[in-house]
């Protein structure tokens, strides 16, 4: 006794042929999403860390490394900025202090000049420092007492298709209390 063809089980040559390509088009049209989903996850992570540095930076020189003697506690006239890389003043306590860019480093760094101590870094990954950066990568600026602070920061992407550079750019502006 012969089975009938319908009651045989399995797919036939031409319905595998068929499917097959169907198949491996769907699983690369995953991948392809899955891969582009990676890849921007992995940008915006960088660019949270990037704006969360940052911040970090201008809280740092607004409120004070230690949460004291920050800019926004700076005595009136005592306040210079040289060439927009570089801002000294004296806080209400008599505290000299200066925020500057060390271009040379990418750094931004505090220095209390009484306490005798090494300059603290507030902030790295500074954008390479160029005049004609607009705006630059770290830029003070004082009129009538406001203060206007601005950092920009730059990260890499590793991606399969080279780096991929990601910049932020932070400003804030203080006006001083006194």
């Amino acid at each position: 006794m012969h089975k009938s063809r319908l009651s045989q089980k399995g797919f036939t040559l031409a319905e595998i042929l068929i499917a097959m390509p169907i198949l491996l088009l769907m699983v690369g049209a995953i991948a392809g999403i899955y891969l582009t989903f990676i890849t921007a996850w992995q940008e915006d992570s960088n660019q949270i860390a990037l704006q969360m540095k940052a911040s970090s930076a201008i809280e740092k020189m607004v409120r004070g490394v230690g949460g004291s003697g920050g800019i926004r506690e700076a005595k009136s006239g005592t306040v210079t900025v040289t060439g927009s890389t570089m801002i000294q003043y004296t806080d209400i306590n008599d505290t000299v202090h200066k925020y500057y860019l060390d271009a040379n480093t990418k750094r931004v760094y505090h220095d209390d000049l009484s306490d005798g101590q090494s300059p603290y870094m507030i902030a790295d990954n500074l954008r390479a420092y160029d005049a004609t950066d607009d705006p630059p990568s770290f830029y003070v600026d004082e009129n009538n007492g406001l203060i206007t602070i601005n950092i920009g920061l730059e990260g890499s992407n590793r991606r399969s298709d080279g780096l991929k550079d990601t910049n932020i750019d932070y400003t804030t502006q203080v006006y001083l209390r006194n």
